[in-house]
Parts: C-alpha cells; sequence; structure tokens
C-alpha cells in the first residue's frame, strides 16, 4: 500500500483523528456557546412559569382579547419574558404588545403555571396576571403589531425578550385583535430571577 510520496511529513490520510488539533473557539477567539441556554436552567431551578388565556371564543366582529403580565414594584424579581404566542383558529387576527406601567388588572385572574413539576408558586400573584373574555379597549403606542390568518405564531423570535425588572411597576399586555368568530388564544412563558 502506497501512503503517499517519501518525506518527513506522511501521507494525511492514514493520521490518526486523535492527533488532529480540535478547535474550541471561533476564528479570532471568541469561545463557543456550550450547555443549555440560561432560560432553561432557571426552569430546571423551579424559576420558569406560563400562564395562558385558554380557548377565547371570540364573538362576530372586531374585538381585543388581552393577556397581561405585570410586575409591581414590591415582587423582589425580575420577569424575562422569553415567549408570546399568539394563535387564530378562524380567518384573520392581529396581535399586539403594549408596555403599561400600571397594571391594567383585567377581570379574569390568571394563575400561572411553574414549568417544573412540583416548583414553586411565582412571586406574582393571580392578581398581577390577568386576562379577559370580552372585548376590550386598547390605544397605541404598540410595542409590535403582526397580523396572521388561522395559525400559531410566535411573537418574541431569534432569541428576543422582554424584561421588566426588579423595583420597578411594569408590565407587558399582550392582545389579539379578531374579526370573526372563532377559536383564539394567547400564551406567555417567563422566568423570575
Amino acid at each position: 500500500m502506497w501512503d503517499g510520496p517519501p518525506g518527513p511529513r506522511g501521507a494525511p490520510w492514514p493520521r490518526s483523528s486523535s492527533t488532529r488539533h480540535h478547535r474550541t473557539s471561533r476564528p479570532g477567539g471568541r469561545l463557543r456557546a456550550r450547555g443549555p441556554a440560561p432560560h432553561m436552567i432557571r426552569i430546571a431551578n423551579g424559576q420558569g412559569f406560563s400562564a395562558s388565556t385558554g380557548i377565547l371564543n371570540s364573538a362576530a366582529g372586531t374585538n381585543n382579547y388581552p393577556l397581561s403580565i405585570f410586575n409591581p414594584s414590591t415582587s423582589g424579581k425580575s420577569i424575562l419574558i422569553y415567549s408570546i404566542q399568539v394563535a387564530n383558529g378562524s380567518g384573520g387576527a392581529t396581535a399586539l404588545l403594549q408596555l403599561v406601567t400600571s397594571n391594567p388588572a383585567f377581570a379574569n385572574q390568571i394563575t400561572p403555571i411553574n414549568m417544573k413539576a412540583g416548583g414553586p408558586n411565582s412571586v406574582l400573584p393571580a392578581a398581577d396576571i390577568t386576562g379577559a373574555t370580552t372585548n376590550q379597549a386598547i390605544a397605541a403606542p404598540y410595542e409590535q403589531v403582526v397580523t396572521l390568518a388561522s395559525t400559531t405564531l410566535e411573537l418574541l423570535t431569534n432569541r428576543a425578550a422582554i424584561l421588566l425588572p426588579n423595583g420597578g411597576s411594569n408590565g407587558l399586555v399582550a392582545y389579539i385583535q379578531t374579526y370573526a368568530a372563532g377559536i383564539n388564544s394567547i400564551l406567555m412563558r417567563w422566568v423570575e430571577f
């Protein structure tokens, strides 16, 4: 068998992979990200939560249905919202995000679910996580506006997140604006730290 031309280096193909140099960083020396995303660690530690409007049976005509998460200045925690999903089962709809500085306290209180089975309760009581099953008036400005038709859509893409910092009174309201009778819902996921 021929191992290539004579010389001090030998042929490249019979070399063992154990003699190859494996890079642990990208060109330029920056380290590669390793391990789970930071919010996954928080979920494993019992600090990840979700809340949903459940099934919204929208009426005919234009209607606005909200889901609000409000972090009061007394919570002692920061809230990092990393996922907002809106679903529309029939016809068209518009999803809107709105930052607020006072708790809108919609009619339906929603108890958050810890994303770690058996994990502790959220620092946010149900009074700070609210929604409504009836039409609500909304006013500008909006953080984001997206249209959708008969689909589920993630609003926070490309690792986007919204921080409701500790010590401030801040909240986020997600609305789904419907234009016809049908089934809709809103889901938010966050970590507390």
